[in-house]
C-alpha cells in the first residue's frame, strides 16, 4: 500500500492536465457539476449548494479505512471559474494559490477557469492576485470529496500610473542605476500615513503589503528610459489612501491618494535619497594577521546584486553606495574559507568593521544516520556560530548533499570555527513525512578519526503566527534546550506567518522585534502534533 500516495498524486496531476486541454477547446462550456461540500469560511451557516451558483448536489462519500482516508487526504482537485471582470486577465497574470501550514499548492489557469491539485480535507487560505483586480484571499473548507468547485469574483482595481522624478525633473530610478542600484525603489499603500522607516529587510523591496500592490516592469533596462513611467499601483479598495515611497525599507516620500486621482506622482531630491545609502570600509587578514590582497568582498539582498569590492595590497576595500537594510555579507579568497554572515546598516551610516579574519579552508566531514543507525541520504546547510548573532537569520545560500550511505563533507568551511549543521531530508508524505537533524560541530584542518553523526528524526510542524495586521517585523530564533540556536524564521509585513519543523522534545523560542530587541524568552515543549505560537 505503499506505492498508493503516489499513485494518488499521479492522478491528481492527470486530472489538472485533462481539466487544462478540456478548458482550450474553443466550444468548451462551463465546467460541469460536481460534488459539493466546498463551503466559503467567511460565509457563516452556508451550504455546500450555496457556495457556488454552479455547484451540483452534496453527495456523502462512503465510509473509509484508514488507508483509504491516508490516500484521499491528498487527493482533491479544486477548480471553478474566475468571474466578475470583462475583460479577464490573462492566464499569465493570474497568481492562484492555496496554502496551508507552510504548505503552497499553486493553480494551473487557462481561459478563465483554474484548478488546484494536491490538496485535502481541512481548512486553506486561497490567495488571488490578478493584474488589474483587488487581491482576493479567502478561507475554504474541504471535505473528503475528491473534486471540489468553488468560483471566484474578481473586482476591478484602481489603477494609478507612478511616475517618480528628482527635483530636476529627471527620473529617479535612472540615476540611482547609475549607482549600481537598479531596484528597491518601491510604493505601498496603506490606510494611515507612513511616517517613519519600516524595519530592516533582506529582501531588496519590502514587498507587497498594505491595500496595494507596486507592479514595475520586469525589464532592468527600462529603468535606463529617462521618460519611462514607474509602474502602476493598484488599490484593493477606494481612495482616500496614502501612497509611500520607499527605497528598499526606507521612506523616501508620502502623500495621500484622493477620490479620482488620475495618477501617482513623486518629486524626490536625489542629494538627499542618495544620502540615505551607507558606506563600509574594513581591512581583510588571515589567521596570522597578515592583509589578504584581492579579497573578493560582496554586501546583497536575498534576491542578489548589491555592493562588491577587492581588497587592495594591504587587505582594505571600501564600498560605497551600500543600500540599507539586512545585507548578506560574504567575504572569500584563495585558499581561505567561505566567510558568511550578515549586518544590518542603518541609512547614511558610515561604518567601519576593523579587521575582517579569514581562518584557513579545512573540512568538515560527518554522516547523516536515521534512529536505528543506517545511512540515509539528505540536503545539508551549516552557519558559523561565531559569525552569527540574534535575530540575524542562518546561512541558507550553501548547501551539500549527504550521499546514500550518509556521508557528507562541507565546502569552504574554516579551522577552529563551530558550526551549526541542519539536515533535512523529504519525506513521501510530503512536511509531514520529513525528518530533520541538528548538531553543532567543529571544523579543523585534521578530520578526525570517528565522524560525527547526526540523527534525523520525524518532525512536527510548529506554526507561527503574528496575532494582528500590521507593519511590523518579528523575529523568531528556536533553541535547544542547551539554548544553543537550531533554527531561525523572520516575519515580515508581507506574511504574518511562518513555520518550522523540529523534532520532538524540549526547546526555547526567543522573539525579537524588528530593531533586534528581544521581546519574549519562553520554553517551548514540541510532541508529534503540530503546535501554534502566536507572536509576539
Amino acid at each position: 500500500m505503499r506505492i498508493l500516495p503516489g499513485l494518488v498524486a499521479l492522478q491528481a496531476i492527470v486530472l489538472v492536465v485533462l481539466f487544462t486541454k478540456w478548458c482550450q477547446r474553443p466550444d468548451a462550456p462551463p465546467p460541469p457539476a460536481t460534488a459539493a461540500g466546498l463551503v466559503a469560511a467567511d460565509t457563516p451557516g452556508a451550504t455546500p449548494e450555496a457556495s457556488s451558483p454552479h455547484a451540483g448536489p452534496t453527495t456523502t462519500p462512503d465510509p473509509l479505512d484508514r488507508e483509504r482516508l491516508a490516500v484521499a487526504t491528498s487527493s482533491i482537485v479544486l477548480h471553478g471559474l474566475l468571474v466578475g471582470v470583462d475583460p479577464l486577465p490573462g492566464d499569465d497574470e493570474v497568481n492562484l494559490a492555496c496554502r496551508r501550514d507552510g504548505i503552497w499548492r499553486p493553480a494551473k489557469v487557462s481561459r478563465g477557469r483554474f484548478a488546484i491539485a494536491g490538496l485535502s480535507p481541512g481548512r486553506w487560505q486561497l490567495r488571488c492576485e490578478s493584474r488589474g483586480c483587488r487581491l482576493l484571499q479567502l478561507d475554504v473548507v474541504l471535505d473528503h470529496e475528491p473534486v471540489q468547485r468553488r468560483d471566484l469574483e474578481l473586482v476591478r482595481a484602481v489603477v494609478l500610473p507612478v511616475f517618480v522624478r528628482t527635483s530636476q525633473g529627471q527620473r529617479l530610478q535612472t540615476e540611482l542605476s547609475k549607482l549600481g542600484i537598479w531596484q528597491s525603489l518601491q510604493v505601498i499603500a496603506t490606510e494611515q500615513e507612513l511616517r517613519s522607516d519600516l524595519a530592516p529587510t533582506e529582501n531588496s523591496s519590502v514587498g507587497d503589503l498594505g491595500v496595494g500592490r507596486h507592479r514595475r516592469s520586469t525589464d532592468l533596462n527600462q529603468g535606463n528610459d529617462p521618460n519611462g513611467d514607474d509602474g502602476v499601483l493598484e488599490l484593493d479598495r477606494d481612495p482616500p489612501v496614502f501612497a509611500s515611497l520607499l527605497l528598499r525599507h526606507v521612506l523616501l516620500a508620502s502623500q495621500r491618494i484622493e477620490p479620482g486621482q488620475s495618477e501617482l506622482r513623486f518629486v524626490v531630491d536625489l542629494e538627499a535619497a542618495t544620502a540615505k545609502l551607507a558606506k563600509v570600509r574594513l581591512r581583510v587578514v588571515d589567521a596570522a594577521g597578515q592583509p589578504v590582497a584581492k579579497a573578493r568582498i560582496g554586501l546583497s539582498s536575498a534576491q542578489g546584486g548589491g555592493a562588491h569590492a577587492l581588497t587592495t595590497d594591504d587587505g582594505t576595500a571600501t564600498l560605497e553606495h551600500v543600500l540599507p537594510g539586512l545585507c548578506h555579507f560574504e567575504v572569500g579568497a584563495k585558499d581561505t574559507e567561505n566567510y558568511a554572515s550578515h549586518l544590518t546598516l542603518a541609512p547614511a551610516a558610515e561604518i567601519d568593521l576593523g579587521d575582517v579574519v579569514l581562518h584557513a579552508a579545512s573540512k568538515l566531514v560527518g554522516r547523516v544516520v536515521d534512529e536505528h543507525g543506517q545511512g540515509v541520504s539528505c540536503s545539508l546547510q551549516w552557519t558559523a556560530l561565531d559569525l552569527w548573532q540574534p535575530p540575524h537569520p542562518l546561512q541558507d545560500r550553501r548547501n551539500a548533499a549527504a550521499d546514500g550511505d550518509g556521508k557528507f563533507e562541507l565546502w569552504g568551511t574554516g579551522a577552529g570555527r563551530r558550526y551549526l549543521v541542519r539536515a533535512k531530508t523529504q519525506g513521501q508524505r510530503g512536511e509531514r513525512g520529513t525528518r530533520v537533524g541538528f548538531a553543532h560541530l567543529g571544523a579543523s584542518a585534521t578530520p578526525p578519526a570517528e565522524p560525527p553523526t547526526i540523527v534525523l528524526h520525524e518532525a512536527t510542524m510548529l506554526q507561527l503566527r503574528v496575532r494582528e495586521p500590521g507593519l511590523t517585523t518579528f523575529a523568531v530564533v528556536v533553541r535547544d534546550r542547551d539554548e544553543r540556536p537550531v533554527e531561525v524564521r523572520v516575519i515580515e509585513p508581507r506574511w504574518r506567518e511562518s513555520s518550522v519543523l523540529l523534532p520532538e522534545g524540549e526547546y526555547v523560542l526567543d522573539v525579537y522585534d524588528g530593531a533586534g530587541t528581544r521581546l519574549s524568552h519562553r520554553p517551548l515543549l514540541v510532541g508529534t502534533e503540530p503546535t501554534t505560537v502566536n507572536l509576539p
